[in-house]
């Protein structure tokens, strides 16, 4: 498992945002959890800010919370090792800031770090209340991130800090020493230089004590820093007072960076990091008997090269499981491909090492190849450093195409695509690397889900029966596949009947939910069956009957609302294609005109009918995602197509009568959306995997 790094939304409390500002904390060996001694020499020991910061926000109408009044991070990089001091003091303006800020929480790894607490204490009216005592810190693993499958010896050490009232002041400091000897000594630092609340002075600060210079890259910021040189150390400091806020807009992509911030790296190039990374995936050639008969018997199952290749990477896949063991050097270093083998278990980069050892036993090219989950191709806005990757995958070489696969897809039956990959690009672990391989992403050739809805429609006070079929293509069918295998069918059954019971709450299973699953075209059919009581309905109590014909999956796969004008990007879903077909059968026949509405704006399109031949209504309504986000400058003109989208989602129809009405409703649209959406988390749960 390689670390992710985040950045801060304004939903986190001030103080949480201000821990981000320390980032990772460097890593080196601890003889015990922590210790409690003064502040190094090295540290320069600011002054509080005065003035209005001290006392207020210092801004008329802004009351915060919690007031940050002097976030200070300095690093000392010397030789091989690294030291990283913190300090935070703020205010605690509130009943919830007392009750969220007023436990000191630092996490740290006693494998490769060492704690040191240097102070905390509370001030009052002039008055400074200590609170660093043993008796008052406690050390707990922080094995919270098991439910992820992930286990790296993580802990945090938390402060109890007694009679903190509202109106206080809460100072604390500490140091994490040493660097994770997995980085072969190498420096990789982003410091922010903003969060989500106003801070009375931000100072960051590097002494650098090493031979040459490191890279300095801004990013959303012309501070540059203040520089002193003495023999051969060398100071970068960043001193900001009463800094603006970061205002973050919401649904905004998770690889944009808001935040000014400062990226520090001595890499120097993505020649340089490749490198680093083929030393941790170093293959053996001399393979123990138990992956040599594993690459036979492969390699005996399956007559051409990519067959071959493909029952490598479904072997590692399925019979792999996943389990991030994480400890130590083992952050970044896979296990030996023969200890995965035998516990047959790994994360990312234990089942991709062992994926290229068997290809190549097999006389396949094959490399290790670092992507970012969350960046993507946005990797490229930084600078060369190992610490903005957080996953492995593997690049498959043969016949002069280039085939990207993720050995940790459980149950993927996508056939082998050459040049394709979600990840977008990648710096691939081979010799003469130099510089990020590109990765289009694959493009949906149909839509990755149909669902064809077939209503036979009783008469007031008759049953109604519904059938619903669902057709998944590609990642849909993966996860579609692997929630089948691991939920029992009646389980599945109830919690369909759940989903459409808000909006049909006569409706009753005619049924066990079946599953179709065609692992060689990798498409999945899912068929439901339903017996609806009182599908019709009197929504105002005067005895005009009416029912809907709703598709609430495409209603849920469209875009959430934003309204307004942005200055960031706005998130899409992507690649999202979903197509809905409904046919109602009514025995009197359907009084309707035809009817297309066609939306097509930045990032989306939609596409709507509604036809009548003979005695059966059908509707169609399809939505497909064209970009992963919309930039700015289009954003009210996507509000806009969504509007018209939503407004041709329900339809409302009345029984028949003299003359049968039916008519596309939008007054009440939001009103079932209100209720959709309520109930779609659960299906969205239980049928999507």
């Amino acid at each position: 498992m390689l670390r992710r790094r985040y950045e801060p939304r304004a939903a986190r409390s001030a103080v949480a945002v201000a821990f981000l500002l320390a980032l990772m904390p460097f890593p080196g060996s601890a003889q015990e959890e922590y210790s409690i001694a003064p502040v190094p020499g090295w540290v320069t020991i600011l002054q509080p800010p005065e003035g209005p910061t001290e006392a207020g926000s210092g801004r008329p109408g802004e009351e915060a919370d919690t007031e940050l009044i002097l976030v200070s991070v300095q690093d000392r990089a010397g030789g091989p090792d690294t030291e990283s001091y913190v300090r935070l003091r703020y205010r605690v303006r509130g009943a919830g800031a007392v009750q969220e800020d007023s436990q000191v929480e630092i996490a740290f790894n006693p494998a490769y770090q060492e704690l040191v607490l240097h102070s905390a204490a509370v001030h009052r009216g002039g008055r400074s209340l200590p609170q660093l005592s043993p008796d008052r810190v406690q050390v707990y693993d922080e094995e919270s991130r098991l439910s992820s499958y992930v286990v790296d010896g993580r802990k945090t050490a938390v402060i109890f800090m007694e009679d903190v009232r509202v109106g206080d002041v809460i100072d604390y400091s500490y140091t994490i020493r040493g660097a994770n000897p997995v980085f072969g000594g190498h420096y990789s630092r982003e410091f922010l230089l903003g969060t989500s609340g106003r801070v009375g002075r931000l100072h960051a600060r590097l002494l650098w004590e090493r031979e040459g210079d490191p890279r300095i890259r801004l990013h959303r910021t012309d501070q540059e820093p203040t520089v002193r040189r003495a023999g051969g150390t060398t100071e970068y400091v960043w001193d900001l007072r009463d800094t603006e806020p970061v205002v973050w807009e919401r649904s905004t992509p998770a690889w944009y960076r808001a935040s000014p911030a400062v990226q520090i790296s001595d890499f120097g190039s993505w020649s340089r990091v490749a490198a680093w990374g083929r030393r941790l995936f170093d293959v053996d050639t001399d393979l123990p008997d138990e992956l040599v008969r594993l690459a036979t018997e492969l390699q005996e199952s399956e007559s051409e090269p990519l067959a071959r290749a493909e029952a490598a990477l479904r072997f590692t896949q399925d019979e792999i499981r996943y389990l991030a063991v994480a400890l130590g050097e083992n952050s970044h270093r896979p296990y030996p491909p023969s200890l995965v083998l035998d516990r047959r278990y790994g994360d990312c980069k234990d089942k991709s090492l062992l994926l290229v050892t068997l290809l190549r036993a097999m006389g396949i090219e094959a490399h290790p190849a670092l992507v970012s989950t969350v960046y993507r191709e946005h990797v490229a806005d930084f600078d060369p450093s190992a610490g903005v990757f957080d996953h492995v995958v593997v690049v498959i070489r043969m016949d002069g195409e280039e085939y990207w696969v993720d050995p940790t897809r459980l149950l993927d039956r996508e056939p082998l695509e050459p040049g394709v990959s979600p990840y977008g690009a990648a710096l691939v672990l081979a010799e003469g690397t130099g510089d990020l391989a590109r990765m289009p992403r694959p493009e949906l050739v149909e839509p990755e889900r149909d669902i064809v809805t077939r209503l036979d429609i009783g008469l007031p006070g008759e049953e109604t029966t519904m059938s619903v079929e669902t057709t998944y293509r590609r990642g849909s069918a993966v996860g579609i596949r692997e929630f089948f295998q691991n939920t029992p069918r009646d389980e599945i059954t109830r919690g369909y009947v759940e989903y459409y019971a808000d909006l049909y709450p006569g409706i009753a299973s005619a049924g066990t939910v079946d599953m179709r699953d065609d692992q060689e075209g990798n498409e999945v059919v899912v068929t439901e069956r339903y017996r609806i009581e009182d599908f019709w309905y009197d929504p105002q109590g005067d005895d005009e009957l009416v029912a809907e014909l709703y598709p609430m999956e495409v209603a849920s796969s469209l875009p959430s609302g934003v309204s307004g004008r942005r200055s960031m990007p706005l998130a899409l879903d992507h690649p999202v294609w979903i197509r809905s077909v409904t046919e109602a059968r009514l025995e009197d026949g359907w009084a309707i005109d035809p009817e297309e509405v066609t939306v097509d704006v930045p990032g989306s399109f939609f596409q709507y009918s509604a036809q009548v031949t003979d005695d059966v209504l059908r509707l169609s309504h399809e939505y497909r995602s064209r970009a992963d986000h919309v930039p700015p400058e289009a954003a009210i003109e996507h509000q806009r197509g969504l509007e018209r989208m939503s407004s041709q989602i329900g339809f409302t129809i009345t029984p028949p009568g003299p003359i049968s009405e039916q008519v596309a409703y939008g007054v009440l649209l939001f009103v079932i959306l209100l209720v959709a959406a309520g109930i779609e988390g659960g299906r969205r749960l239980l049928s999507r995997g």
